[in-house]
């Protein structure tokens, strides 16, 4: 009786890890494939920050990194302020050279149409997926100091003190 009771726990533990991973692996990928006709346009969409993978399909290092950015883009999904993007450098070599990509995989990160990071750290969803993550924070503290400064500046707020 005891081996049934101490199994049971570790049991729904593996089925849970199998049910898991097949949503996952069910889910939509959110990387959204940019082209020469699209990337503009996309990543100067308002209050959007993009972090965009630059490569080509013969990189061994692109190629090493698999289905990475895939998963990077499940992680990412519903956060509606970050946009994980693609960029074939093969396919779409004058957006690859208008930012100034040299190597392969390139990782940049861009908001209201201008680069703003570069991604130099290692290649695992953790990594990534953490990066990610601090975009999300840094736009809405972006956001909050965009306001602030709209109430004090522009609008000409007073304080409701006086000396």
């Amino acid at each position: 009786m005891k081996a049934e009771i101490k199994s049971t726990p570790v049991l729904l533990i593996i089925i849970s890890v199998i049910v898991l991973a097949y949503f996952v692996g069910c889910t939509r990928s959110e990387v959204i494939t940019l082209t020469e006709d699209t990337f503009t346009d996309k990543v100067k969409e308002k209050d959007t920050a993009w972090f965009v993978k630059f490569c080509v399909p013969w990189c061994k290092h692109c190629k090493k990194l698999g289905s990475l950015w895939e998963d990077v883009g499940k992680v990412m999904e519903g956060e509606d302020e970050i946009e994980i993007g693609e960029v074939n450098c093969g396919t779409s070599k004058p957006v690859c050279n208008k930012v100034d990509i040299h190597s392969y995989p390139t990782f940049k990160v861009f908001y209201d149409g201008e680069e703003v990071a570069k991604y130099k750290g290692n290649y695992n969803i953790y990594m990534l997926g953490c990066f990610s993550l601090s975009l999300f924070v840094l736009i809405h503290a972006l956001y909050l100091f965009r306001l602030c400064f709209e109430m004090f500046v522009l609008w000409n707020i007073e304080p409701h003190y006086q000396l």
